[in-house]
């Protein structure tokens, strides 16, 4: 019996199933950064839209403050901030206290700044989330990743003959009250919203001028 020579036989060695491992595996690496990439910018976007949200949602509680005054003054009516009257009601009446502050009660008619918070490190600004309606507040709820602080200054203007009238349109912005011949005409109100993603602190501040002008 004569036994046959098979050759030119083909197959796979060791350097090429190595190397094809290799292609496979850089590949996988390659679209998993690529998934770990996208999610963790879609989680980064989706922080900051949030934080913007709340961060405006401050400033326009302030306006409903400023503007409840108004309708106020109109109705001949008293301020009610944290159960205190402020009669006469002013145009500025719960926002007279310089410095910093925390909105309260913002899901009750007597949304009021609490002024005893003034550094958005202390605990107290952090925001919890009802489980229910799904709203932020500084009310007790769930801890959510967010702090919030609501800072104003004054805006004057030069009143000389004190007709309750600007002499000029250079106005000044200080935290302390508008001095002797000077007029408070608005506040520079600022909302600033911190929060912690991944390790790291994050921080957007949304402002706005609110004036006096009726």
């Amino acid at each position: 019996m004569k036994l046959k020579t098979i050759k030119n036989q083909s197959g796979q060695g060791l350097l090429e199933l190595v190397v094809a491992i290799g292609v496979i595996t850089v590949g996988l690496f390659s679209v998993w950064n690529l998934f770990l990439s996208n999610f963790n910018g879609e989680q980064e976007a989706g922080a900051r839209i949030l934080a913007v949200n709340l961060a405006r949602e401050g400033l326009e509680m302030v306006k409903n403050i400023r503007d409840s005054n108004w309708l106020a003054i109109e109705n001949n009516e008293t301020c009610f901030y944290e159960d205190m009257s402020n009669d006469p009601c002013r145009w500025d009446s719960g926002l007279d206290d310089d410095g910093s502050g925390l909105i309260k009660n913002i899901f009750s008619d007597n949304a009021y700044l609490d002024y005893l918070i003034d550094d958005i490190t202390d605990d107290q600004s952090r925001l919890y989330i009802d489980s229910n309606s799904g709203f932020y507040s500084h009310n007790p709820g769930q801890p959510t990743i967010y702090r919030r602080l609501i800072t104003m200054q004054n805006v004057c203007c030069f009143d000389a003959d004190s007709n309750l009238k600007c002499d000029d349109f250079n106005f000044t912005i200080i935290e302390i009250p508008c001095p002797a011949e000077n007029l408070k005409i608005g506040l520079d109100v600022k909302s600033t919203v911190r929060w912690t993603l991944k390790g790291q602190i994050r921080e957007i501040t949304v402002s706005d001028r609110l004036f006096n002008w009726k």
